[in-house]
């Protein structure tokens, strides 16, 4: 019989050697046209939606869960369905399964086959008896093209979601299946881990009851980067506290940017780590890897998994072009449509934590870089009208020091706080003057012997407090 054509993956849009089947979309044997969302693979960086290249029937290779070589087809199209007992079904986490070398092997392969759909049957309930999210109000709800069709596939309305801004394809998924359940089963003690790097246990684990939960092939990836990262750097870090009136200057006198305070920071960084390049450079064998681009990592998370966009050639980019791009980044992340090349070859990350409230954190320095900025939330001192947010560099003492990543986030500070002189209206006024080192303005100074100075560097004032390093 006709082998049919085979479903293979891209190896431009996916850089793994082995990825996950994490969904398959449509059942084994089911006849599909061209076009039609077949599967979902799970790479390390993101989740890829194979189509159909053919009309005809789907045979699947794999199983749902299972990894897989990207050099192996994941199923094939075929020109007719295959006759009965011929369905080949293979387990989670296997490989393909051989053809049957005999009509007595053939029997067994069919038998299994119909033991692991009567498997799936059963630990797949039906939508009617799955949960429903409880109702929320004060907010819009959206539904993403992958999402609508497995509604329109299943029969389920939006009602089914509601409590969801944003309704995606993991959602229905996970309405449909119902929620999972890890059964507590007994450790197994590796000394050494799948990518063949010892693994640190609990002294206490082999006496503790436990419930062990696989981590998603993403989060592992995470982990790797992170450990590389780490593996490959001295890290170290330094924090300066800004207020936040130049920002919020900055946003209210360019509607364009529509409060996007991470484009600011995006755009302002770009061009200091021209300034700075040991901030935008890797560490390899005693020498600095300096980066020609300035590729700016931007750290997204919803709350269902974390993904770092990456702005290319910042430096070259103007602010509204930043604000921009940043906000299609956002979108696709949020309709799981980001692709490989918008999350890979970052020089340097920015994580923003203000949304939630974090004062101030320690964040971590990705592989192949050097550095990483930290953006604390505003926060007010009682009595005052000013807020204030903390930045924290981390960065690689191979490469360079305190001292220099001091003189990096204070140069940052200054360019945020001179947003605030650029759209004041009157600067002859004793009280528009502010200190360009601390962001004091004449009428924050505590008593009549203070007073302000101009200053070259950094251009504008110095209140006589900064002066004396106070």
């Amino acid at each position: 019989m006709n082998a049919g054509v085979p479903i293979l993956l891209e190896r431009d849009n996916v850089n793994d050697d082995v990825v996950v089947l994490a969904h398959w979309f449509v059942k084994d044997g089911e006849k599909v046209d061209a076009g039609t969302l077949i599967a979902e693979i799970e790479t390390s960086k993101a989740n890829v939606e194979v189509l159909a290249s053919h009309s005809g029937y789907l045979h699947w290779s794999f199983a749902e869960k299972a990894e897989l070589p990207l050099s192996d087809p994941i199923g094939h199209i075929l020109p007719e369905p295959l006759p009965a007992g011929s369905l080949l079904t293979s387990p989670p986490k296997s490989s393909v399964v051989p053809p049957p070398q005999s009509a007595k092997s053939s029997s067994v392969v069919a038998e299994t086959t119909v033991a692991a759909q009567a498997r799936a049957e059963k630990v797949r309930p039906s939508h009617k008896d799955s949960l429903v999210f409880t109702a929320s109000t004060g907010y819009v709800q959206q539904v993403s093209h992958k999402a609508r069709e497995l509604m329109k596939a299943h029969d389920l309305t939006e009602e089914r979601f509601a409590g969801i801004s944003l309704v995606r394809g993991d959602d229905v998924l996970e309405l449909l299946h119902g929620k999972s359940s890890v059964k507590a089963s007994p450790v197994r003690i590796r000394e050494t881990s799948s990518e063949g790097e010892t693994e640190c246990q609990p002294q206490n684990l082999s006496r503790l009851p436990v419930t062990e939960v696989p981590l998603s092939r993403m989060k592992r990836s995470e982990a790797k980067s992170l450990a590389g990262g780490a593996k490959n750097t001295i890290p170290s870090s330094v924090s300066v506290t800004c207020l936040t009136r130049g920002l919020r200057a900055a946003l209210e006198a360019d509607p364009a940017l529509a409060g996007n305070v991470g484009a600011l920071v995006v755009y302002e960084c770009a061009r200091l780590l021209r300034k700075y390049p040991s901030f935008n450079a890797t560490h390899s064998s005693g020498t600095m890897l300096s980066y020609d681009q300035v590729n700016i990592g931007y750290a997204v998370d919803d709350g269902r998994g974390l993904k770092v966009v990456v702005l290319r050639d910042c430096d070259r980019k103007s602010l509204r072009e930043i604000t921009a791009e940043l906000r299609e980044l956002v979108l696709n992340y949020l309709e799981d449509k980001l692709t490989p090349v918008q999350i890979t070859d970052g020089t340097f990350t920015i994580s923003d934590l203000s949304g939630i409230g974090v004062s101030s954190f320690a964040p971590l320095i990705s592989e192949g870089q050097s550095a990483i900025l930290g953006v604390g939330g505003e926060q007010f001192v009682p009595g005052s009208r000013d807020g204030f947010y903390t930045l924290t560099l981390g960065f690689d003492h191979q490469l360079s020091e305190g001292r220099t990543a001091a003189l990096f986030l204070n140069d940052l500070k200054d360019r945020l706080l001179h947003y605030e002189k650029a759209v004041m209206r009157d600067a002859l006024k004793p009280e528009a003057i502010v200190c360009a080192r601390c962001g004091r303005g004449s009428a924050d100074l505590p008593d009549e012997k203070s007073y302000m100075v101009q200053s070259a560097v950094p251009p504008g004032y110095l209140c006589n407090i900064c002066m004396v390093g106070l």
